[in-house]
């Protein structure tokens, strides 16, 4: 394991705390009646339980962090333009929200990341962006009632 799997278990650790001691002052309630602070709480625990294992993880290998390892994970792969290919797809979804609505622009989003950046057959593109704005529907909207822009197709 790498030494960075430490340092960023022992900050995300410090931060999950952080979070839970800030839930606790907002009153987390109860879990039949839950106040405003149980969903930060939720959050702060499962991100420290993900700490917890990252550095469990790390001092159970008996391997010790090298200088060199450290070298082998360098930044150069990342591609610039699809990075900000994603950002631009990112902000245009959410400028088009309200204009195409919830479920086509769950679509379209989902078209491009798989037909543009995972590079999937045509019928596995449009069969996967179907199946995730159906099942997103049904979760947010049926499930959950939350109210989302329908768009000017109403739905």
């Amino acid at each position: 394991m790498k030494r960075q799997d430490l340092i960023s278990g022992l900050f995300f650790l410090a931060f999950s705390i952080a979070i839970c001691i800030q839930a606790f002052r907002m009153n987390i309630g109860t879990l039949t009646n839950p106040a405003q602070g149980s969903l930060p709480f939720l959050a702060g625990a499962c991100l420290g339980g993900f700490s917890c294992w990252l550095l469990v993880r790390f001092f159970k290998s008996s391997q010790k962090p090298r200088p060199q390892d450290d070298l082998k994970e360098d930044p150069k792969g990342i591609k610039v333009g699809r990075v900000l290919l994603v950002l631009g797809v990112l902000v245009c979804s959410s400028l088009v929200l309200s204009f195409l609505g919830f479920g086509a622009t769950t679509f379209l989003f989902f078209v491009f990341f798989f037909g543009a950046m995972a590079r999937m057959a045509w019928w596995k593109v449009l069969l996967g962006s179907a199946a995730v704005s159906i099942i997103s529907y049904l979760f947010f909207v049926v499930w959950l009632q939350c109210q989302l822009p329908s768009g000017f197709l109403g739905y």
